[in-house]
């Protein structure tokens, strides 16, 4: 058997015009951005804190909450969410908008009994021990209930300006919670993850 010579075969890619290259490199910038997309906007749900009433956030802060999470493995009690705004029926004559988006702990669960007396919180008759991040509840305020199917009962750990009247709109439906605040993403120096 006698070899040909002056017949090379060009390595696998060699003879792609820059034309296909671009296409190639193209293609992978828009699927990582894709990608990208999808982790931030499907997957964690980013937003900037406009008032100061969670410990360890500050006003203009940027939070990441995590949307799976609830779905693989809900929430535990003490854990910092995110909420959809309230919705309710804008008076077209007025420039009255809806609240924004609000950072709120899980304090008590379906079925459990809420019992709020001399500025402090107690869950079916158990004294809550929220020391390392909430402060303690205006003393005035006094009230006792059960958290309804399907809601979980919310507070934020800024509360001396609470009333009766706002406490009741902080048992929310679990329909209103976006997700668990996971990190601090903006500013960079003050970056930082909970739990």
């Amino acid at each position: 058997m006698t070899k040909k010579q002056g017949a090379v075969r060009p390595r696998s890619g060699q003879n792609r015009t820059l034309k296909y290259r671009v296409l190639d490199w193209t293609t992978t910038v828009v699927i990582g951005v894709g990608a990208a997309a999808l982790l931030l906007f499907g997957v964690f749900s980013p937003m900037r804190v406009e008032s100061a009433t969670m410990s360890g956030v500050e006003k203009g802060d940027v939070v990441v909450a995590d949307r799976l999470g609830k779905y693989l493995y809900g929430f535990d009690r003490g854990d910092m969410l995110l909420l959809k705004p309230v919705e309710f029926e804008i008076n077209k004559n007025t420039d009255k908008k809806a609240e924004p988006l609000r950072l709120a702990r899980v304090v008590a669960f379906a079925g459990e009994t809420v019992t709020i007396s001399g500025g402090s919180v107690y869950i079916n008759g158990s004294l809550l021990d929220e020391t390392e991040y909430a402060r303690a509840l205006y003393t005035s305020i006094r009230m006792e209930f059960t958290v309804p199917s399907g809601s979980v009962f919310v507070l934020p750990d800024e509360r001396l300006y609470l009333t009766d009247e706002m406490l009741e709109e902080l048992v929310v439906d679990t329909n209103r919670i976006k997700g668990e605040v996971r990190f601090i993403a903006y500013p960079f120096a003050r970056m930082a993850a909970f739990k």
